[in-house]
């Protein structure tokens, strides 16, 4: 039997960040929390992580980040966080499909509301808050970023879907949002607790 919600998160070198010697953690920080959120909000899930992270590199996934719901799939070509994402619809079996970036405090909040818009057959995209500084959860301002969407399979399979033809970290989300508000399917509303983990500025948003 299928899951109700399937969790797609596209990663890369996403379990932390190195900032002035000090070790940033993300996805380390992320995937726990994402793990605690599912079991409070006991929806029936399946957590499929794309993994495009280099060999040898330490900021892959550990022995952390393990679930009995989770199925993560090596991804062996050169990263583009687009057709990572376009993938990554193909792997699901849920009725509902949550895109998450790698650096996200997920509350849930953010699953059961966003479950409700998707079946009212509207592309959700929740506002959040920006951490200011690495582990400073008092201090945020307000990101309206796209790169987190969930939405029913039926009516993802509709739209354009995710382009695959934009290298790199960046711009993918945007198209797509774009295509779902002009056709008046888009829902936005701030979700308080889903946070944006600081991290230095680079390649990477």
């Amino acid at each position: 039997m299928s899951p109700i919600l399937s969790v797609l998160v596209n990663f890369s070198s996403r379990a932390y960040d190195m900032h002035e010697g000090k070790r940033i953690p993300l996805f380390e920080r992320t995937f726990p929390f994402l793990v605690n959120t599912l079991n409070q909000t006991k929806v029936d899930a399946e957590i499929i992580i794309l993994d495009s992270t280099p060999a040898g590199d330490p900021r892959g996934l550990g022995d952390w980040c393990a679930d009995r719901r989770l199925r993560i799939v090596k991804n062996d070509v050169e990263f583009n966080r687009g057709a990572g994402r376009a993938k990554l619809g193909e792997l699901a079996s849920g009725e509902i499909l949550y895109w998450m970036d790698a650096d996200m405090i997920v509350p849930p909040q953010v699953i059961t509301r966003g479950i409700v818009f998707a079946k009212l057959g509207q592309a959700y995209y929740p506002l959040y808050d920006y951490e200011h500084r690495p582990g400073d959860l008092t201090r945020y301002s307000e990101g309206n970023g796209t790169g987190n969407l969930i939405i029913q399979r039926e009516v993802y399979d509709t739209s354009t879907k995710w382009p695959t033809d934009m290298n790199g970290w960046g711009g993918e989300d945007t198209k797509l949002a774009h295509w779902f508000k002009i056709h008046g399917m888009i829902f936005r509303e701030h979700i308080p607790g889903f946070i944006h983990l600081w991290h230095p500025k680079g390649d990477k948003p």
